[in-house]
């Protein structure tokens, strides 16, 4: 598959979830892509967790989260441990604002370690190799017009160069990139 048309397809899945059109299950926003990669890829994002939630996914292989966990009413980081920990991996989040929103309560350096203690791999403009996919992840900026610099300079990485960055329209916390 060529780039193009995979980014093309994360493109119109991004778009399903972010008009809601994903199957709602157990509070969960459910996006199933097909991109013949081999792989049942599913995407969950904006939980908001407030107490420990069984979450029915369909069967995937890999799990991306795109973000906003909880937010400043979760009583404590232990509903995410407990939430996130529960699903099988592997796993591989970014923090949404609500994550950088809720600093003062739960220090990212918390966050992040609750995180992992529920086996997920957080990845803050940063990206990690898991069988032929690599997952690039860039960390929630409060200004929009930042994302360009460090979208450029995670893009160097790319195979190729991948000079831009992100293609127009990909969101800069939920754009997935095979390897060749």
């Amino acid at each position: 598959m060529r780039r193009r048309t995979f980014l093309s397809l994360i493109g119109g899945a991004a778009a399903v979830v972010a008009a809601g059109l994903g199957a709602q299950q157990a509070g969960a926003d459910v996006a199933e892509l097909r991109l013949g990669l081999g792989r049942r890829v599913a995407f969950i994002s904006d939980l908001h967790l407030h107490g420990v939630r069984r979450l029915d996914l369909p069967p995937y292989d890999l799990l991306l989260i795109g973000g906003d966990t909880y937010d400043e009413k979760t009583p404590s980081l232990d509903v995410v441990v407990e939430t996130l920990g529960r699903l099988p991996g592997p796993k591989v989040a970014v923090l949404g604002n609500h994550e950088h929103w809720s600093r003062r309560k739960f220090p990212l350096r918390q966050v992040v370690k609750a995180l992992e203690d529920a086996g997920v791999h957080v990845l803050a403009d940063d990206w990690v190799q898991l069988g032929g996919l690599r997952i690039y992840g860039l960390d929630w900026r409060e200004d929009p017009r930042s994302y360009p610099a460090a979208a450029d300079a995670d893009a160097r990485r790319l195979p190729g160069g991948a000079a831009g960055g992100l293609p127009r329209g990909a969101h800069p916390r939920r754009t997935v990139v095979p390897t060749a």
